[in-house]
């Protein structure tokens, strides 16, 4: 009997709440007891839990919202009180859509009320009312009950939308980091994976987004930082930036999924539009100067970063529209994130790891190089190891290739690279010479040279050598020059003596030394003074003078005085520029007194067009001799070139700053990697135990039909080497016959 007075009692409570006049449910009854009665009668199952919360809705939160910190205790109750019904075996539509419509007639009539209550009691509101958005939502997605409740979805968004611009104006008035915001952040970001799976949802979807965006943008500006930059990351503005990485990278998912568009192609600029917003929102976040990042985000800006290189052009205009929308938008968003160590330290970590070995980086670490050039910030000692780390990364594939091109013995590959090398591109040139050089120094390494490969490839590269005006200075020629001393030097040739046909040659391949001096000033003595008049001893003296150049421990002192007078003659004339700038850089090399008798004679120059002119002129200027820098005054260089000059004549000075106290000494050791690169034989080389005896015998049949053809060019040592092999093969035979 007592337990049913009880329920009567309770359920008396409830009845005289309903009927209660809603301006006198504030006197008549506080707001602990109207929650407790209720709460019995949901027990006791003798009113429904529509009800209850119906009649919250309708009249009671109405009559206690002026007293905020008893309806956040209101709103709580509410929350359990719907996840309740929600989760009920036998839980009705209707019910649910009751709750959503009354839930949206409350918040459109209170949202002022609520705004005055105070920043708390929104955020309780908005909780509780977020609730029902997001049940509502995933029960419209069940199929038993789809039909029923996908008609009322609108006003599920129309509830949502209206928290958000109510969770927007309580947040433009705050003034520090309320502690309830993250699991609001976290609600919305449960309700836009329900908005997201439908384009009619889309507008609600980025309003979610930007108010997340918003309400983090607002409390950074008032967060203490202190702990954010001792390593911790605040979670509401994690969870925001990881909702947007996600948001971009499944909006490329979706506009190229596979092998096929999964959107017709007059939609796709549509989506690359709403990426563009997305782009821009995360823009905003990261560009409030970030300290540190927890790993998860530095792996989500990595796939974002990351998102475009995998992308396949399947219509022709994905292309422009991604480097319209989404190309300049994430390399905005780098800019921001490589200086973050947090960063960098994940990027590396992902280079050096074997199990991400599959994974395509290259795109990442070119950009990565791309936005430090651009930067004008100074580059840290951690930047500086993490560029040295990608640059290792990036090297394995000219590793690759090397070793490519020495296994496979493919013509046409190597016909592509040695074409590359006279590319105009000083890059393409580059690489594509490194490549080349590598596979030779595997062959040479592995030993796989012979006289015949050596005399072919020696041949070809003095072709290519002498195919180049005489006094060229193409980039590429460097690359011909180095192969052809190269091959030069492993095969052992003597450089021809100097004649003004064979100055290509010596220019490559010159021995540094006293005694090939001595013979080529010999020469230049002996002709220099027929410049003048003959053609051919012209470019003879220029070409000496050239090869001494190169010699730059040796002091022509001498010779410049005693050649002065005709030399002044020559500088004279604007056709001799090719000899003006060998001389100036043999007269840079002289000594002090050489130098001042050139200065004394020297016409007054006045922005002089010839680099090693005004190279020398500078170096005079900032002399030790007085002699020197006072004959020079009178020559005056080009503004243009005038950095140009100092940077090249700049010595290194000790650093005095904190950073350079910080910074290693940047010795040889600095730059050691941490795992040395050892290129083994048996991993470069064809094994040669896979092939079968048969093979090997029809392979040297093969060998020998060549060499009977080629017998005439053998030399002696040759001969001795034939003589070892047939001593191998006949002990072969006495084998065979041994075990038969």
């Amino acid at each position: 009997m007592a337990e049913n007075s009880g329920e009567q009692g309770t359920l008396v409570a409830f009845r005289e709440l309903q009927s209660i006049d809603q301006k006198d449910i504030v006197i008549l009854i506080d707001v602990a007891s109207a929650l407790k009665s209720c709460s019995e009668c949901i027990r006791n199952n003798t009113v429904k839990t529509v009800d209850v919360l119906t009649l919250w809705l309708k009249k009671v939160l109405r009559a206690y919202i002026d007293e905020a910190a008893r309806c956040v205790t209101a709103f709580k109750q509410m929350c359990d009180w719907f996840q309740m019904m929600k989760s009920s075996t036998d839980v009705d539509c209707s019910d649910l859509i009751t709750v959503l419509t009354e839930a949206l007639k409350f918040t459109t009539a209170s949202k002022e009320p609520l705004l005055k209550a105070g920043e708390r009691l929104v955020h309780a509101a908005a909780f509780f009312l977020f609730s029902i958005v997001h049940g509502y939502l995933s029960e419209s997605e069940s199929s038993s009950k789809r039909n029923v409740l996908k008609e009322h979805v609108p006003n599920a968004i129309g509830l949502h939308l209206a928290v958000l611009s109510m969770l927007t104006d309580t947040t433009a008035s705050a003034r520090k980091v309320n502690a309830r915001i993250t699991p609001l952040i976290q609600q919305m970001n449960e309700i836009s994976g329900f908005l997201s799976a439908k384009i009619t949802h889309l507008q609600a979807f980025i309003k979610t987004s930007e108010t997340m965006t918003y309400i983090c943008l607002h409390y950074m500006q008032n967060a203490d930082r202190g702990q954010w930059e001792a390593g911790t990351m605040p979670d509401w503005l994690k969870e925001t930036v990881l909702h947007l990485c996600d948001t971009v990278l499944n909006q490329m998912e979706t506009i190229q999924k596979k092998d096929a568009l999964t959107v017709p192609l007059e939609k796709v600029e549509e989506y690359l539009r709403v990426t563009h917003t997305y782009l821009l929102m995360l823009y905003e976040l990261i560009k409030t100067k970030w300290k540190h990042v927890d790993e998860s985000i530095s792996e989500a800006l990595i796939d974002l970063l990351m998102s475009v290189s995998s992308t396949q052009d399947l219509g022709e205009n994905i292309s422009l529209l991604i480097s319209k929308y989404i190309r300049p938008g994430l390399l905005k968003i780098f800019e921001m994130a490589y200086p973050l160590e947090d960063f960098q330290k994940r990027l590396v970590s992902l280079l050096i790891d074997p199990e991400e070995a599959e994974n395509y980086f290259f795109d990442i670490c070119f950009d990565f190089v791309g936005v430090v050039t651009v930067d004008n910030a100074a580059l840290t000692p951690y930047t500086c190891q993490t560029l040295q780390k990608i640059f290792e990364y990036i090297f394995r594939a000219i590793e690759a290739f090397a070793s490519l091109m020495y296994l496979a013995e493919c013509e046409e590959l190597d016909n592509y690279f040695c074409t590359g090398v006279f590319q105009e591109d000083p890059v393409t040139s580059q690489v594509c010479a490194d490549i080349l050089m590598l596979s030779f120094r595997l062959v040479e390494a592995n030993p796989g040279w012979n006289r015949n490969t050596l005399i072919q490839a020696t041949n070809y590269w003095k072709e290519c050598n002498n195919s180049y005006a005489m006094f060229s200075h193409s980039p590429n020629q460097w690359h011909v020059q180095r192969f052809f001393k190269y091959f030069h030097g492993i095969g052992k040739h003597e450089p021809p003596p100097f004649t003004a046909q064979n100055f290509r040659y010596l220019r490559a391949v010159a021995p540094v030394n006293n005694r090939y001096v001595e013979t080529l000033l010999e020469r230049l003595q002996l002709i220099g003074n027929g410049a003048q008049s003959k053609i051919e001893l012209y470019y003879e003296v220029v070409a000496i003078m050239e090869l001494l150049a190169h010699q730059k421990k040796t002091d022509l002192s001498k010779w410049l005085q005693q050649t002065y007078e005709f030399v002044r003659e020559l500088l004279k004339d604007e056709k001799c520029d090719t000899f003006t700038s060998v001389y100036f850089q043999l007269v840079g090399h002289s000594s002090p007194s050489a130098q001042l008798q050139l200065l004394r004679g020297l016409a007054p120059v006045v922005g002089h067009c010839n680099w090693h002119i005004q190279k020398f002129l500078h170096a005079c200027k900032g002399s030790d001799d007085a002699q020197l820098r006072a004959f020079s005054a009178r020559h005056s260089i080009d503004k243009i070139v005038l950095p140009l000059l100092e940077a090249v004549q700049q010595k290194p000075s000790p650093g005095t700053t904190a950073a350079d106290r910080q910074c290693k000494l940047l010795t040889k050791s600095s730059y050691k990697r941490d795992t040395a690169h050892v290129c083994k034989v048996q991993c470069l080389k064809r094994k040669r135990a896979e092939s079968t005896p048969k093979e090997i015998i029809r392979e040297l049949h093969d060998s020998s039909l060549q060499l009977v053809q080629s017998a005439v060019g053998l030399d002696a040592a040759d001969k001795e080497q034939v003589k070892k092999v047939i001593d191998s093969l006949c002990n072969i035979l006495k084998r065979v016959d041994c075990i038969v």
